[in-house]
Order: structure tokens, then sequence, then C-alpha cells
């Protein structure tokens, strides 16, 4: 099977710049060097994000015209086309003239996301509401799609009414074993200049209205009354700087720390700090998505503590035995499961266990493979 696979030559059209710092850039990037090594001839086509929107804009225009013309006139022709973005006419007009596969991948509804970021904005909620029926115009016409958490699959199988010709899959994100893996707790709080003699919760990667950080930030208040030495950080920034800046204000503390955007190697380091990684979300979209954090954290061997009875989060780590599932909207009760846990927790299980997932279960080859 992976003999037939490496024959295929693939196309990767990313409507995102695959060098940015969020979770879904890096899961974009850790992909594409997947596809890269499972294909006979790997082509990408991604944009550039510009501090600009407009900039932005021009770039993804732009790798429209290049793809088009170079399928068009140049020599070689892909198998399979995988697609994440928004536009993709390109694509869709050489997968049509040469009868080739296309493949795309839907992470989010972008109505539904434009609602709550844009709900004060009325040009920017009309222009996404007419960029999404291009969206799903597109997506009609195309062989499969991949989405990358169940519910939202199931939500646009009803929503929009596919043809029954177009195949579904839901298929999560990977884990990037080379780049995360178990660190001595202590070495990589030294690396990172950590208080040795203090417990670190950490939460790390984007911080969005969708991502529920203000739950652990509540939670955190009732943990630290038996445990004054546990420190909550939060690491990573966040492209609705409005909404950080609440968050800093509401929950400014000596025991809760924003580093920022760190590079990722400072990650690593970050999460084998960690007694336990939290994965909260807030289920206030069609789909929760499926977060790089939760594979990165799973990657190091620490135990994850996340969102019961949510797709893409608590099915994982209850199959596996990664952690702890439980309400944390509900900070009584998580917080007395939360102190039991950590009271309990063997820290030599679960980095066995956990990393023994990530590298024979949830690694990105394994992930990919399915692609095909």
């Amino acid at each position: 099977n992976e003999v037939k696979m490496r024959k295929l030559n693939i196309d990767y059209f990313v409507g995102i710049d695959i060098n940015g710092k969020t979770g879904k850039e890096k899961a974009t990037w850790e992909k594409s060097l997947y596809l890269n090594k499972i294909s006979n001839k790997f082509s990408l086509f991604s944009i550039t994000k510009y501090s600009f929107s407009f900039f932005t804009l021009l770039s993804m225009l732009s790798i429209e015209v290049k793809y088009l013309l170079l399928r068009l006139f140049g020599n070689e022709l892909p198998d399979v086309i995988f697609i994440r973005s928004h536009l993709g006419f390109s694509p869709l007009i050489i997968s049509r003239i040469y009868n080739i596969k296309l493949i795309h991948e839907v992470h989010a509804d972008l109505l539904d996301e434009s609602k709550l970021l844009f709900n004060n904005n009325y040009f920017k909620l009309v222009f996404f509401s007419q960029l999404h029926k291009l969206q799903i115009f597109i997506l009609k016409k195309s062989t499969g799609i991949i989405f990358n958490n169940m519910a939202l699959e199931m939500y646009y199988k009803k929503q929009y009414k596919f043809s029954s010709q177009i195949k579904t899959i839901t298929i999560h994100n990977g884990c990037n074993t080379k780049l995360y893996y178990p660190i001595d707790i202590n070495s990589a709080k030294k690396e990172i200049d950590l208080n040795k003699y203090n417990d670190y919760l950490v939460f790390i990667g984007n911080i969005s209205k969708w991502h529920g950080v203000e739950y652990i930030l509540e939670l955190h208040q009732s943990l630290i009354i038996n445990n004054p030495k546990l420190i909550l950080l939060i690491v990573g920034g966040s492209l609705q700087k409005s909404y950080l800046s609440q968050l800093k204000n509401k929950y400014s503390s000596n025991n809760i720390i924003f580093t920022g955007w760190v590079k990722q190697k400072e990650s690593l380091f970050y999460i084998n700090s960690a007694i336990a990684v939290l994965v909260p979300v807030n289920n206030n979209r069609v789909s929760p998505g499926s977060p790089l954090k939760l594979f990165d954290s799973i990657s190091c061997g620490k135990p994850i503590i996340t969102q019961e009875n949510i797709s893409g989060y608590s099915d994982l780590v209850d199959k596996y035995s990664l952690g702890l599932s439980t309400d944390l909207t509900n900070k009584k009760i998580a917080s007395r499961e939360i102190e039991s846990f950590l009271k309990n927790i063997n820290k030599f299980q679960y980095n066995t266990n956990n990393r023994d997932v990530a590298v024979n279960s949830l690694n990105w080859k394994t992930i990919v493979n399915r692609w095909i």
C-alpha cells in the first residue's frame, strides 16, 4: 500500500501561510512534510501572510493565477490535488479539465467563525458571507472532503446537502514525534528559567475565543487554595488582541503567567515543564476543531486535562487513557476532580503510555496515510 502511495504525484494548494505561528499554520506545514514523503512528486502552493490584509489577499489571488498557468502549460500533472483554502478556483478548473481527483480539507465553518470574530463589523460579515457561499459552491464540485472533526462533518452533510458521490471522512491532526518528545521536568524548567520548586499547569497555543482559556483561568483560582505553588502558564499569543487584553486584566495574578508567542524549541520546554497540560475548549462553534497542542503534548508524554464530551478532545483522551476529561465549565466539580487527579498521578505511567500512543497510533505518518 505504501509503495502504491509513493507513486502518486500530489499537489497541495494552501490558502494560509504555513510559516505562521498558529496551530493551523503549523499543522498544515507538518502535513506538507509527510505528504512529500509518501508522494512520487510533491508540489506545495501556499500564500504569504502580510500585516496588511490587502497584500495577503493579493497573495491568495497570485497563487490562483500561478497554479492555473503552471498546470495548463507545464509538462506534468498531479494524480490528486489536496486543497486547504477558502477559494481554490484554479485547482477546480484543472481537476475538471484533466479529470484529476480534488480533495478539500475543511477545518471550520467560515460563516460560523465570522459571526464570532466580526459580529460588530457589518462589512466583514457581508464579505465573509459571500466568500462562504463561494467556498460551498467549490466544495460541491470536489471529489472528496476531509474534515478534522466528526461534529463538523455531520453538520456540513446535514446543512449543505452534498451529493452522495462526494466522499467524506473525518481525520484529526497528528503528532510530530521528532519535534516534540519527553524531557526531564527539571531540565525543561531550567532551560526556560522556571522555578524548579513550583508546579506548573500549561496551556499552549493560540488564545482564541473558542479555545476556552477563561475556563482554566477561573478554575485556577480554586486550585491554588490548596496548592499556592501551582502556577498556570498561558503559553502563546492571540490574533484577537482585545480579547487577550481583557483576559490579562481580569485574571492578573502572581500565579498566572502569560508568556506571549514562543519559538518551537521553547514550546517543547514549556510542555515538558508541566505536571499536566490543559486543553480546554469553548464549545461556541459548529466544530471545536482538532487542536495541534493536544498532539504536541501527547508526544511529550504529558498527561492531558480536557473538556469532557467533546469530539476531537475527550474522545481521544478517554480512548487512549491519556489523562482526565472533566467539565471545565463547572468550577466546583472540575477543581475537585483535577486536585484528585494531580494528587494521584503516576507520571511515569503517563510518560510511557502517551509517548507510545504518539509514536505508534497518532503520528503524522499514520494520519496522512489515511488521506490517500
